[in-house]
């Protein structure tokens, strides 16, 4: 009886020890890929491997950077930092500037301080000089231009100050609204078919241009303008409403610089709709705020910047694999990782004569490409030019791109 229990107790440690150890092997094959907390990449992404420099290197060829790498605008200030950094290691795995090894100098500080732009100028001897990201002004301007350095910046050149680019050149295309707005009346005559043609601006000269543009492209394609308005807000009038809906048109234009005002007027027109509205630019860069901007139908025609784009979608990939994550802010990130390819291959055209480098620049007629960017020119202003369009369509509250267009 005794050595029955026994060996029964035996049997059931053995079972015991045995079922211990299938789940130890099994959650062993359950470990996550990558633990919580760690950076290292999981194993359906493989992991970046920072290329090695070109043996062939010979020299060093220096580019300043002025960035917020601490204070309030820091996390702008890193996000540029770091696109910088993986394009510089993808060029120098390659032949570098001219054979030589690229080189970033990193100055920390106020992008807005032309001082500091100055004394990294001399300091470090260098032709090309990255700062951003903040509204460029004369005096950096006039920096650039005393030293015939290359800057390139982050922010607007819409001061009338800056006209005449020389050295100072803007990588961030500003919204044109113009541009736009002679893309959506040729999208309103061609492909919705409008005959009738409502157009409502706000009062202030540069909306009213933007409405010229549009109505100059509604007749030049085919199209009618039955009605042309222009609402002074604050008026309290509503006879404009009158008038567009008497005109009955098949679709009408809203346009205000103002993007409440424009908000404002959209929910007017919108109220008693047996048209199609049309606008152009949004209020915010975010989908989610033009969604609740726009009402239901609503089409309007914005910068595009594709993020399908293949040079893009590499781009994202190798910052995701170094870094462990996507870029915060794709559009910033993209423009920032195509800065050291645009300098390389301006060297290698003008060597390191920056005259004949800003003359390049200044007279660019069919855009240059590079790292994550398809297509870069720079107006008379030394402003990035936007060359891609996209056009939104509203529905249920979401918007979707219907067509891209080049200009």
């Amino acid at each position: 009886m005794f050595e029955y229990l026994k060996e029964k107790r035996v049997a059931v440690v053995i079972m015991v020890v045995l079922a211990v150890f299938l789940l130890v092997v099994w959650g062993l094959g359950k470990f996550p890929e990558t633990a919580p907390g760690s950076n290292v990449a999981s194993k359906q992404e493989a992991p970046y491997v920072v290329p090695a420099p070109s043996a062939n290197l010979t020299g060093e060829f220096k580019v300043g950077a002025f960035l917020p790498l601490s204070g309030k605008d820091s996390a702008n200030g890193e996000t540029i930092k770091r696109s910088l950094d993986l394009a510089t290691e993808q060029i120098n795995s390659a032949n570098g500037v001219a054979g030589k090894k690229l080189v970033l100098e990193y100055v920390d500080g106020d992008c807005a301080s032309s001082d500091g732009v100055q004394k990294m100028i001399v300091d470090n001897g260098v032709s090309f000089v990255i700062v951003g990201p903040c509204p460029a002004d004369a005096k950096l301007k006039g920096v650039a231009d005393k030293n015939k350095t290359i800057v390139f910046s982050f922010g607007s050149l819409a001061d009338a100050a800056l006209h005449a680019p020389d050295f100072l050149f803007d990588l961030v295309a500003n919204e044109n609204f113009g541009i736009e707005a002679s893309i959506a009346g040729r999208y309103v005559a061609t492909t919705l078919g409008g005959k009738r043609v409502a157009a409502v601006s706000a009062s202030d000269a540069a909306s009213i241009a933007v409405k010229k543009a549009f109505m100059d492209a509604v007749r030049k394609n085919g199209g009618t303008i039955v009605n042309d308005e222009t609402f002074k807000a604050g008026s309290g009038s509503s006879a404009w409403l009158d008038r567009t809906r008497s005109s009955k048109p098949d679709v009408a234009f809203v346009f205000a610089v103002d993007d409440t005002l424009k908000g404002t007027l959209l929910d007017e027109l919108a109220r008693t709709a047996t048209y199609k509205l049309v606008t152009v630019g949004g209020p915010a860069t975010d989908p989610e705020s033009r969604n609740q901007a726009f009402p239901e139908g609503t089409v309007t025609v914005i910068e595009a910047f594709v993020t399908g784009d293949e040079r893009v979608t590499d781009f994202t990939k190798t910052f995701t694999g170094k870094y462990g994550s996507a870029p915060t802010d794709l559009e910033l990130s993209a423009i920032a990782d195509a800065a050291p390819y645009l300098i390389r291959d301006l060297v290698q055209k003008d060597g390191e004569d920056t005259t004949s480098i800003q003359k390049t620049l200044s007279t660019l007629v069919n855009g240059w490409s590079g790292g994550a960017i398809a297509s870069l020119t720079f107006d008379k202003n030394g402003d990035a030019v936007p060359s891609r369009f996209v056009i939104m369509g509203t529905s249920e509250g979401v918007q979707t791109a219907l067509e891209t267009v080049s200009r």
